[in-house]
């Protein structure tokens, strides 16, 4: 069931894929990518998803939209962090995080900061990840982003962990 759900919603944004570019707005064209991308990533196609949000990447620059531009550089981040690139996901996190600065758009750049939070984390720098976590655990309690301090709390736990301090952990 979830398969052939999945295969709909694949047909559906191609189609407003297809009508965002037959209107020419590269905006909605980039936010289609982006969802296929999200969409390959979790069927486990994650080199597909990297293709997606890089023609996504491309709609979003040519639009002018920096929100579009950000999102697609947050999730590329996310994809090569996945495969373990962590170079380039800590390039790409940073590259959207000095934007969604320059928009004054602190709920994404809570976001940023927990994702260069967690390539820090997988690369062994535990310090970096800590840093990273509490300036975005700042940024989300004054936007009362309840659902982020909560993935924020995680992320101390988890390096608190691997830190072999499980009294902090908890």
């Amino acid at each position: 069931v979830q398969r052939v759900h999945a295969l709909h919603a694949h047909r559906l944004l191609h189609r407003a894929l297809e009508m965002a570019k037959e209107i020419g707005d590269k905006n909605r064209a980039a936010w289609a990518l982006g969802d296929l991308g999200l969409s390959a990533r979790d069927q486990g196609d994650n080199e597909k998803a990297v293709t997606y949000f890089l023609e996504g990447l491309a709609f979003a620059r040519e639009s002018g939209e920096n929100r579009s531009v950000g999102v697609c550089l947050f999730n590329l981040a996310e994809s090569y962090e996945l495969a373990r690139d962590l170079d380039t996901s800590r390039e790409l996190w940073e590259q959207g995080l000095s934007l969604f600065r320059g928009e004054d758009d602190k709920t994404h750049v809570a976001w940023g900061l927990e994702g260069l939070a967690g390539a820090a984390y997988l690369s062994g720098d535990f310090k970096g990840a800590i840093q990273s976590h509490l300036e975005s655990l700042k940024i989300k309690a004054e936007v009362m982003d309840k659902l982020g301090l909560a993935y924020s709390f995680e992320g101390l736990a988890q390096v608190a962990a691997a830190e072999q301090e499980p009294e902090r952990a908890a």
